[in-house]
């Protein structure tokens, strides 16, 4: 009995372990002059081939982004392209609001 437990914890540490390898990018985007919500906006890491576009509260999310550094790219027709380097950790849940 003490073997099937332990065989469980060892699985789903493992399990854990494995999800930890990501991280997640998440953020909002808004209009620099009112402050407004920018809804379909392209979000891209450039040259990784993962992207998302902002929802109507201009959200977005990506997962399971790998770690390392990359330049985040937002753009909409009507507003400037937004363009901002970063570094993601293993685990790491990053928030970034971007005012465009």
């Amino acid at each position: 009995m003490f073997q099937k437990l332990l065989l469980t914890n060892l699985f789903l540490l493992s399990l854990q372990l494995g999800f930890a390898q990501t991280a997640i990018l998440r953020g909002t985007v808004t209009a620099a002059d009112n402050n407004a919500a920018i809804t379909d906006a392209s979000v891209v890491l450039a040259q990784t081939g993962l992207f998302g576009a902002t929802d109507a509260r201009g959200a977005f999310i990506l997962f399971e982004v790998p770690p390392g550094e990359y330049t985040i790219v937002v753009t909409r027709a009507g507003f400037l392209p937004f363009e901002q380097k970063t570094s993601l950790q293993a685990g790491q849940d990053f928030q970034l609001n971007i005012s465009m």
